[in-house]
């Protein structure tokens, strides 16, 4: 009996010391506001190299990417390329000369780019903007041509949701391919713009309800047979937007009120016919512009963007973002690396 009030006895006071104890602190956990990529958390990514003159050169991305536009500072027209082309292919922004392959290539979270062409050269300074796909929100697709006018699409290629956005391109890689089109949710009579100096395209293709396209009587994204690819972009609060903008007049200073504040990449597209610029924080001065569509260095004038602040963007008198013509809309995509 005596041994085993003297067991409970030291039990009791094991458990009061233990009561004792300093307890572990508990932190909340850190959530993700989207779901990882792989082992990746990262959907809209941006950065800067310099080409080494070698052969290859291998650039991490931090991201896994669908999607990769790319422009040299220096010179050069710039160039995109999707993952669904499989191949080193690479589509150029422009007319000129078409797609061409052997160009870059991507490898889980990295892109390799050759030194063929204006990929790699010595001493030039490259940027680049990735994206991620991320469920409802950023997207590649495809579609095939049918050359029938007035006709839809609905082949479920947006995973159920209606973008703000789409950038698609002939996946023809030759020199009748047509330059790299842009379409928004806010445009209208079909029209879609293209990224070269062409002026802007009536009765086209239009952003279908859900999961659709909608294609007119012009048959430049709907020649029968045709390969199609593309990037089709959601609205996301405070990451991703398409803004229409109509008061254009030339006029220095005008303000162009964003759905993304402080954004960190700017792509504005007009009707008109005039070069395409694109604006990104990385530059050293928020007047830089790099241009699309130009073998040309870098845009360097507050003539572009004046300031940025918040969702408000204050713009110059360059035609490419502020025309004095008819029609002078604009349609400003607006990013925000996350």
């Amino acid at each position: 009996m005596k041994k085993l009030i003297a067991i409970l006895l030291f039990a009791l006071a094991f458990k009061v010391e233990a009561q004792n104890f300093p307890q572990a602190a508990v932190y909340p956990v850190q959530t993700v506001r989207r779901p990882a990529v792989s082992a990746l958390q990262h959907f809209i990514q941006q950065g800067k190299f310099y080409g080494n003159g070698s052969a290859t050169q291998s650039i991490k991305l931090n991201l896994v990417p669908i999607a990769v536009f790319l422009k040299d500072s220096m010179a050069f027209r710039g160039v995109w390329k999707l993952a669904e082309q499989g191949t080193d292919s690479v589509f150029k922004m422009t007319t000129d000369s078409g797609g061409v392959a052997g160009y870059c290539s991507f490898s889980h979270d990295t892109m390799t780019v050759k030194l063929m062409w204006d990929m790699n050269l010595s001493g030039h300074a490259y940027y680049w903007v990735a994206f991620a796909a991320s469920a409802g929100e950023i997207m590649q697709f495809q579609y095939r041509g049918t050359g029938s006018a007035n006709t839809m699409h609905t082949v479920g290629i947006f995973g159920g949701k209606k973008p703000a956005a789409l950038i698609v391109q002939n996946n023809t890689l030759d020199v009748n391919r047509g330059s790299t089109k842009f379409v928004s949710d806010n445009m209208t009579g079909d029209s879609i713009a293209h990224f070269n100096t062409q002026v802007a395209t009536a009765n086209s293709m239009r952003i279908g309800g859900i999961d659709s396209l909608v294609f007119d009587a012009d048959l430049q994204l709907n020649t029968s047979g045709i390969l199609y690819r593309g990037l089709a972009l959601c609205r996301v609060t405070d990451s991703i937007a398409v803004d229409k903008y109509v008061n254009a007049n030339g006029i220095s200073g005008n303000t162009v009120t964003l759905g993304v504040p402080n954004a960190d990449i700017i792509i504005p597209i007009g009707y008109q016919s005039v070069n395409r610029y694109w604006h990104t924080n990385l530059e050293a001065a928020v007047t830089n512009a790099l241009q699309w569509t130009n073998n040309a260095a870098e845009y360097q004038s507050n003539n572009f963007i004046k300031t940025i602040s918040s969702y408000n963007i204050t713009i110059g008198t360059l035609s490419s973002i502020n025309p004095n013509s008819s029609p002078n809309t604009m349609f400003f995509l607006s990013l925000r690396v996350w």
